[in-house]
C-alpha cells in the first residue's frame, strides 16, 4: 500500500471474528488500530466522522474494483504494467527491501507472452 494508506479487514469488522490477513511493513512503520467500539462511539459523537469514513469506504470499493477487473480481464503483461503504473513507490520499496535475496527478484517480463518469470 503507499504512505498513508488505511487499511482494515472488512469481513473482521463486519462480522466482529478475527481476520486471517496479516500486515507486513517492508519499511518503519506507524501502526494505529481502532477497536469496532470506539469507531461506533466516534459515529455518534462526531457525527461529521460519518462522512470521512464513508469516503475510505467509498475509496477502497473504488480500488477493490481495480483489482478485480485487472486479475479478470487482462494479460500478465498488462497487470504488471498496472501495478507499475499504480504503485510506483510500493514497487521501489520493494526492490530494495528485496533485491539482494536469492530467489526474490523483480520477474522479468516476456514480450509478448502472457507470463512472468
Amino acid at each position: 500500500m503507499d504512505e498513508g494508506f488505511i487499511i482494515t479487514s472488512w469481513i473482521s469488522y463486519y462480522t466482529q471474528q478475527p481476520g486471517n490477513e496479516y500486515i507486513e511493513a517492508l519499511e518503519e512503520t506507524t501502526l494505529a488500530c481502532i477497536n469496532y467500539a470506539d469507531i461506533q462511539k466516534m459515529f455518534i459523537d462526531f457525527p461529521e466522522f460519518n462522512i470521512i469514513a464513508r469516503q475510505q469506504a467509498e475509496y477502497g470499493f473504488y480500488l477493490a474494483e481495480q483489482r478485480t477487473q485487472i486479475l479478470r480481464k487482462h494479460t500478465a503483461e498488462e497487470k504488471y504494467q498496472f501495478f507499475l503504473n499504480n504503485h510506483p513507490t510500493f514497487y521501489s520499496g520493494w526492490l530494495e527491501t528485496y533485491r539482494h535475496l536469492p530467489g526474490h527478484e523483480p520477474g522479468n517480463l516476456k514480450p509478448g507472452s502472457n507470463q512472468i518469470s
